[in-house]
């Protein structure tokens, strides 16, 4: 190949580069605009419902990666539930006879619930995935993450955990509804067929207990920001509970006597062990790689102990991105595991930087600065880095970053 040729190949191949970094630039530049424009709207005299109406339209231009990864995700959700209504709809309809006592919420009830169910297991298939935090750091360094929302993951998350409770809470009302229906039109003599057994039996014990593990993760994710995060985050481990509840849930005395309805009731295990297997290999992975014992160089705080300035040693193979985040113990304040985000450079080697807003008295920053803890004697063990660079640095030539706050 002469050098005229190669000269000309570099040329495009640099020009193909500048185009699409001004056309992500305009892209960019034009949600930036609308947002702008949505918030001018939003600070003018409006209504309540226009203002919520500006808020989402903000929010979907800010983050439409991570919406079109939402509404994706509801569609095969959609998908599996019909796939196994229609299924059992069509099963139920050789079973239940033209003009039987409740007709048809005996038609519509049972297969609908079975699609929820479903729908469910889908959920608890995708939500241990999204707390595979160093799996999702390695995934980040893939083409993968053109395709998944990696930076919104924790957003995704809460996102799953929501659908997961509120189709779980929306299936146990209707299951509640239609066996009470059906149980009292038998006690009156209006429906031969007896559902009320169905209250006391074995698999209905276990799935009381996972409709309280249920809203016991619901409350504590939807409070989470009231509550100290010690308790956040020791409430919000019920969902392993609710998992193992699960479990069990199917293995009742049928699946345990090896009958047709107890073999295809074991399903669950089926569904989301392997998600849970690749969790708890992350964890084990996560503790494995974690730095202990890490040595710190001094704490400060401000005059109003506002924040307080953790730096520590930087241990040699610690290697992260700017937007990334770590988690540190101090066993001498507790055994918790509390995420804050890395303030220091990158490029500076000899140490890791943390600044931490001061919740307040009792909380674990407060007691950094006020237990009494001589610096000499402080260790702290580094978990991460997790999470996603806060840009894409192959796009843009030069970034402008704007800090509002730190924790």
């Amino acid at each position: 190949m002469d050098r005229s040729s190669k000269r000309t190949k570099e040329t495009t191949g640099s020009a193909n580069v500048l185009e699409m970094a001004g056309r992500s630039a305009r892209n960019s530049v034009q949600r930036a605009r609308l947002m702008d424009m949505c918030s001018t709207f939003n600070e003018g005299k409006v209504s309540n419902w226009q203002k919520w109406t500006f808020n989402a339209v903000e929010s979907l231009i800010g983050r439409y990666a991570l919406c079109l990864f939402r509404l994706g995700h509801l569609l095969i959700t959609a998908m599996i539930w019909f796939h196994f209504f229609y299924g059992k709809f069509v099963a139920v309809k050789k079973k239940v006879p033209e003009g039987a006592p409740n007709y048809w919420w005996k038609r519509i009830v049972p297969p609908t619930e079975f699609g929820l169910m479903h729908a469910i297991l889908f959920q608890l298939v995708l939500i241990p995935l999204t707390m595979c935090r160093h799996l999702l750091v390695q995934l980040g360094k893939t083409p993968l993450k053109a395709i998944i929302p990696l930076e919104h993951i924790t957003a995704f998350h809460i996102f799953l955990g929501y659908v997961f409770c509120f189709v779980m809470v929306g299936s146990v009302i209707l299951f509640v509804t239609f066996f009470g229906k059906v149980c009292s039109d038998h006690n009156s003599g209006k429906d031969p067929t007896n559902l009320c057994e169905k209250f006391t039996e074995e698999i209905m014990l276990t799935g009381y207990g996972i409709l309280a593990s249920t809203l016991i993760v619901l409350f504590s994710s939807y409070f989470r920001g009231r509550l100290p995060y010690e308790v956040f985050y020791t409430l919000h481990h019920f969902v392993f509970v609710m998992f193992a509840l699960a479990i069990a849930h199917t293995m009742d005395a049928e699946w345990r006597t090896g009958s047709k309805t107890g073999m295809m009731r074991s399903q669950n295990m089926r569904w989301f062990s392997t998600p849970l297997a690749i969790y708890l290999a992350d964890r084990v992975w996560a503790n494995f790689a974690a730095h202990r014992g890490v040595p710190v160089k001094y704490v400060a705080k401000t005059v109003d102990c506002s924040t307080v300035v953790l730096v520590l040693k930087r241990p040699s193979n610690f290697k992260f991105c700017p937007g990334q985040h770590a988690f540190l113990q101090v066993t001498s304040i507790d055994y918790y595991w509390h995420p804050f985000s890395i303030a220091s450079c990158p490029a500076n080697t000899t140490e890791l930087r943390f600044m931490m807003e001061v919740k307040g008295p009792g909380s674990w920053t407060y007691r950094l600065i006020h237990g009494g803890i001589r610096v000499d004697d402080l260790k702290v063990s580094v978990m991460g880095p997790f999470g996603s660079g806060v840009c894409n640095d192959c796009t843009y030539h030069k970034i402008m970053a704007v800090g509002t706050g730190t924790g």
